[in-house]
């Protein structure tokens, strides 16, 4: 083993160690506004060590194991055998359990826009058809006509319609997250779905409560749909389609905007012109023609844009920005690591130059980075906590892009281990949380 692996291998390990340190210790000695660092503090001490000690016992059992071995590896080998139809049977079947777990667990940390909905649906709905607004225009236009429909012949509460319909959505974004890791790492796409899946913005699937989950099943097709774009499987129509329709879920799908010019600019060096022209006729159709279609319905009049919150709230869009403080941001960075426990995976990602180069590993530092502009520019108008589900779908492509250049590296050594490591004390910190909201009340 060379001297710079032994340095890589040693690095993931002090971060693992000391991570795992700070929300011990945070969990236990700091106060409420290191939110993003003391969620081990809802477990009590005895059951956190308790935790710790099986953690330490796992990650020594994966460290021992073989590549490819147990059952992992017989499960991957069989659906290899079986085929496209066996992964598309076992992956539903995995989407179906997920949407039960969130369904079973969903959140009831509700943020006061969430608390607002109620009257706003009830207000608006009758008269109408729906309430809508230009920043989350489908988001909120399914929800309540679901509602309505729910209400009616159910007798639903505002919130259990959102709640089901999130953990539905959910479940797809699980199915699309499946194929979306078997796809990029197939040779570890267990391992990088487990990693994405111990983050704190699998809240979102836990039946959330707000406007962002549809959006964010449809970030995770985009990023599928780029993928097999980049590879010449499919036009650049199809990403391009996906991401306007995220985009008219919610509008802040469009600070994917730079990773889509990306793609148009492959499109350009390969002289794919009439798809390039295509595209946007076709992207452009999809937003004007929501926007006309919600005019036209009455449910949601065209001047009404200009008083959108995108648009500042009928004010300069300046306003809608984040004023720099010391104690915003560290709001902020306590929202990073109450999303993403292993936030500071990049800097020995950066340090040992293991980022991707490839076209898909440049269109995802595009996402990436877009998003995480977004998180550091926009204000969190609730406050850090109570905006979580505002930067989750950022923290979301984010991590993505970080346990996906983890996930490939061929030459570490005690990868599973150092996998197995990231993944407990990420979701120990993370299921902390979302379990604890779930019996939140307020």
């Amino acid at each position: 083993m060379t001297t710079k692996r032994w340095q890589e291998h040693h690095a993931y390990w002090m971060l693992i160690m000391l991570v795992a340190a700070i929300y011990l210790v945070a969990g236990f000695a700091v106060q409420n506004e290191w939110f993003g660092f003391n969620q081990l503090g809802r477990l009590g001490l005895p059951l956190t060590l308790l935790c710790y000690a099986g953690i330490a016992a796992l990650v020594s059992l994966a460290g021992r194991s073989r590549p490819g071995g147990g059952l992992r590896g017989r499960l991957v080998r069989g659906a290899d055998r079986r085929g496209l139809f066996l992964r598309c049977v076992v992956y539903a079947l995995v989407a179906i359990l997920a949407v039960a777990l969130f369904w079973s667990f969903r959140n009831n940390f509700i943020n006061p826009d969430g608390r607002t909905f109620a009257e706003k649906f009830v207000r608006d709905v009758p008269v109408l058809g729906a309430h809508v607004t230009h920043d989350e225009m489908l988001e909120l236009y399914i929800h309540s006509k679901f509602w309505w429909f729910a209400s009616q012949h159910l007798g639903w509460s505002v919130i259990k319609s959102y709640q089901v319909l999130s953990s539905l959505a959910g479940g797809v974004a699980v199915f699309v997250l499946l194929w979306l890791c078997d796809w990029l790492v197939p040779a570890n796409s267990i391992g990088l779905l487990l990693l994405t899946a111990s983050c704190g913005f699998m809240q979102l699937f836990f039946g959330d409560p707000e406007n962002y989950t549809f959006l964010s099943t449809f970030i995770l097709i985009y990023l599928g749909a780029a993928y097999w774009y980049l590879r010449q499987e499919v036009s650049l129509i199809v990403p391009s389609v996906i991401l306007a329709v995220a985009v008219v879920f919610h509008s802040i799908g469009g600070w994917l905007g730079p990773s889509l010019l990306y793609l148009y600019a492959v499109a350009w060096r390969r002289r794919q012109y009439r798809d390039i022209g295509v595209a946007l006729v076709l992207s452009a159709l999809v937003v004007l023609g929501t926007v006309l279609y919600l005019d036209v319905s009455g449910s949601l009049p065209l001047r009404a844009i200009l008083h959108s919150h995108a648009m500042g709230d009928g004010r300069s869009i300046l306003g809608m920005l984040a004023k720099p403080s010391v104690e915003y941001y560290g709001g902020i960075v306590n929202l990073l690591f109450l999303l993403f426990p292993f936030a500071l995976i990049i800097v020995p990602l950066l340090a040992y130059k293991r980022i991707d180069t490839s076209p898909f590993g440049v269109f995802m530092m595009w996402a990436a980075g877009a998003m995480m502009a977004f998180m550091a520019a926009w204000e969190a108008r609730l406050g850090a906590l109570y905006d979580w589900n505002l930067f989750a779908p950022s923290v979301l492509v984010f991590a993505l892009f970080c346990f996906y250049n983890l996930a490939r590296i061929p030459d570490l050594k005690h990868k599973r281990a150092i996998e197995a490591a990231l993944i407990l004390v990420s979701a120990l910190h993370s299921y902390a949380w979302i379990v604890s909201n779930h019996f939140f009340h307020p």
